[in-house]
Order: structure tokens, then sequence, then C-alpha cells
């Protein structure tokens, strides 16, 4: 199957487990694969497994990471999906997906979010870079401060 790339930029950090962190992955009920957690983000994951998960399925994930007694459970969409190369640390042969979380319910957002800010437990290997639209809204914000000023001025009002 051709690899299936989002051409959205990332918009969040991505990090990769220091310590081992495991997926089983279901369709409904049905277990339908095991894996390990390549990395994560609040976003979604990318996995490796040795089963064919198509683009646009639904799955239903519960990962175990290191010394957590709770798995986290979520539902993710299959965003892209290729085989494995010998530059994908030793998954040679394996198949790595990219997952977006699609339902996750607000306590578990919370645990991934506070999980996730571990520094011991993951490493970081992607921070989203200043974007144009960063930019914008920086520059934006300069002109909307002086206008409001000019205005506060008019208004006979004290700036805060």
């Amino acid at each position: 199957m051709p690899e299936q790339a989002s051409t959205t930029p990332r918009t969040v950090r991505r990090l990769v487990p220091r310590q081992s962190a495991t997926v089983a992955v279901y369709r409904g009920e049905q277990q339908v694969g095991y894996g390990i957690l390549a990395n994560v983000s609040e976003a979604g994951a990318c996995i490796v497994t040795d089963t064919l998960m198509a683009p646009g399925t639904d799955l239903r994930l519960k990962l175990s990471f290191y010394q957590q007694p709770r798995l986290f459970e979520t539902i993710a969409r299959v965003v892209w999906s290729r085989d494995a190369t010998p530059a994908d640390r030793g998954f040679d042969g394996l198949r790595l997906h990219g997952l977006r979380f699609t339902v996750t319910s607000t306590v578990e957002r919370s645990r991934l979010v506070a999980l996730l800010q571990k520094d011991d437990s993951f490493v970081t290997v992607f921070k989203p870079s200043v974007t144009e639209f960063d930019r914008l809204a920086s520059s934006l914000s300069n002109e909307l401060d002086a206008l409001g000023e000019k205005m506060d001025k008019n208004l006979g009002r004290e700036s805060v």
C-alpha cells in the first residue's frame, strides 16, 4: 500500500517514550493487533505493528505506558500507513501507522497531557516552529494594543 501522509503541518510537540510503551488495537470489540508506541502527542500517535490498517479506519486503542498502573484508552483514526524501513529505528519489516485521536474523554485527555509533561518519561523529537500564523498574530497583537491605547485616549480613559 502506498504511503499516505498528511500535508497539514504539525502543531503539537511529538515525543518518544524513554521506556517501551505498548498498544492493543481493537476494531469495535475485536482485538486486531498489538504493537509498540513509536511516538505520541496530545493529538495522536505513531504505532508499529505487523498488521495492515488502512487509512480512514477508526480504531479503539489501549495504551500501556511504563510504570503507569492504568491504561490510556482512546478512539483514533488511521491517517497514514506505510512499511517501516531500516531507517525506522529497527522496525524494518513491520508497519508504521499514523493515528489521530478522535474521541478522548476529558479525564483521559488530562491524564495524557500530565503524562506527556514528565521529562523523565519522554524525549521530544519534534517541536513546532513559529508559523506564519504565529508571526501574523504577534504583529496584529501589537497593532491592536496600539489601537486600543488610541481609543482609550480619545475616550478619556486610562490604558491598562
